[in-house]
């Protein structure tokens, strides 16, 4: 039995290793460059899009390398429109916590109510919904955090420099090492089935091309280059299709007080996640983050000048910034031209009455006034962002060609599975990185369930 699978991010791992545990040793077909810390940074202060056209930006690990590890689960009120619901999820979600050994979950915490912003870090074992503020219409809570395994670390206070969001290279590494996987560093470039067999066409960094014979093909490698993949592989494909990805908003936000700022600064992860309950007028979703290294790198490139000057930064302790994520309803959307550029869809919409929802954060005595926001909003670019997909959505019957079944498959495909966002029927606000990851699970663990190899 031949199974390969393309990427080596989120997507997906959670096929990886199905496969390995049912006894099938899978081929891996990534792009695997290692990336300069140079280019990570020009990752986070560009668009995504724009990046994707050069082979430079794909790496092992794919977008792993490049996150802060904040992850949410989807409720039901973020799975309208899906087939599936949360009961449907809630098992994978678990299941990524409990036997991927190579990974965990962190969580801020604060020790008071009334200090929420002397906050730390621990290690948790499931998921905690524990909120800091509530009024119905939404809620605070401290960021979730996954991360790489944590055993190695020498100072178990030390989390705010040692700490490393989830990466999935050295996990891969560790599979070709152990040749657990057979890895070609190579790049899909088309796709058809024939004979009840998947054929694929591949290509390396000397533009040598080879042809694969396989029993069935998992597509993992991200929501843009499945898109391509299609593009590139089906005469008919549709040319009204679209990519959707969500609108980013940011605005300052004046803290109190924050406490031992010196090691805070290192602190690259959002403190906390703001959900927003009612959907009515659309998905909203914020994290906020105190003034740090990340933030800085979006207008300065070279940190270290601020590391060596941080008496300089004492005066903005007391800032931060909330990012605002609103889902695919209020984004544009865009695909690509013949000639490979990118074409962009303006998305007319309304945030009046999103953003009418919110005005309780500007209120100089939200949270016994430990945090508030400051009405001085930043809109981000037409494409400036790092979450894409819901090309091919999933339907429980499908009624359009390209849309996708429950198990990922669009078109004519029965050996084709995608496991990425582009099956999303939409994207939500919330950080989809967790939903990528269970959803990947529940298609492999199907498609193994109903033999679908034979």
């Amino acid at each position: 039995m031949k199974v390969a699978v393309v990427g080596s991010s989120f997507a997906s791992v959670p096929a990886i290793k199905n496969l390995i545990k049912k006894g099938i040793k899978p081929l891996v077909i990534d792009v695997g460059n290692e990336i300069e810390e140079k280019n990570k940074i020009l990752m986070k202060q560009k668009s995504l899009v724009e990046l994707y056209n050069n082979d430079k930006y794909l790496c092992l690990g794919g977008l792993s390398n490049f996150w802060t590890g904040v992850v949410d689960r989807y409720n039901d009120s973020d799975l309208n429109d899906w087939p599936i619901n949360q009961s449907h999820l809630d098992k994978y979600y678990y299941k990524l916590i409990n036997e991927y050994d190579f990974m965990e979950l962190h969580k801020f915490y604060s020790e008071s109510p009334q200090e929420i912003l002397n906050y730390k870090i621990k290690r948790i074992k499931e998921f905690n919904n524990d909120k800091v503020f509530d009024n119905g219409v939404f809620s605070i809570k401290f960021s979730t955090i996954l991360a790489n395994n944590y055993q190695n670390l020498q100072n178990k206070n030390d989390y705010f420099n040692s700490l490393e969001p989830l990466n999935f290279t050295k996990y891969i590494q560790s599979l070709i090492k152990s040749s657990k996987i057979d890895y070609k560093k190579e790049k899909i470039i088309k796709v058809k089935e024939e004979e009840n067999k998947v054929v694929f066409q591949t290509i390396n960094s000397n533009y040598e091309k080879k042809i694969y014979n396989y029993d069935y093909l998992f597509l993992g490698g991200g929501a843009i280059s499945t898109f391509k993949l299609m593009k590139n592989s089906i005469d008919n494909f549709d040319k009204n299709l679209t990519i959707k990805l969500q609108k980013k908003i940011f605005f300052p936000v004046k803290f109190k007080d924050v406490k031992d700022f010196e090691s805070k600064l290192l602190n690259i992860y959002p403190i906390f996640q703001i959900n927003f309950n009612d959907t009515k007028y659309g998905s909203i979703y914020s994290q906020v983050s105190n003034l740090n290294t990340v933030v800085l790198n979006h207008f300065f490139k070279n940190i270290s000048f601020f590391k060596n000057k941080i008496f300089l930064l004492k005066y903005f302790k007391n800032f931060g910034y909330s990012h605002f994520n609103f889902g695919s309803d209020f984004a544009n959307e865009f695909n690509f031209n013949e000639d490979g550029s990118i074409k962009v869809y303006e998305n007319k919409f309304n945030l009046k009455p999103a953003l009418s929802r919110i005005e309780d954060i500007f209120n100089k005595n939200f949270l016994n006034k430990q945090m508030r926001h400051l009405k001085i909003s930043y809109k981000s670019g037409k494409l400036i962002g790092s979450h894409f997909g819901a090309s091919f959505p999933m339907r429980d019957t499908k009624k359009n060609f390209f849309e996708s079944d429950l198990l990922g498959h669009i078109c004519n495909f029965k050996k084709i599975s995608i496991l990425d966002s582009s099956i999303f029927p939409k994207l939500p606000a919330k950080p989809p990185t967790l939903t990528i990851m269970a959803n990947s699970s529940r298609i492999v663990e199907g498609v193994l369930e109903r033999n679908f190899f034979n």
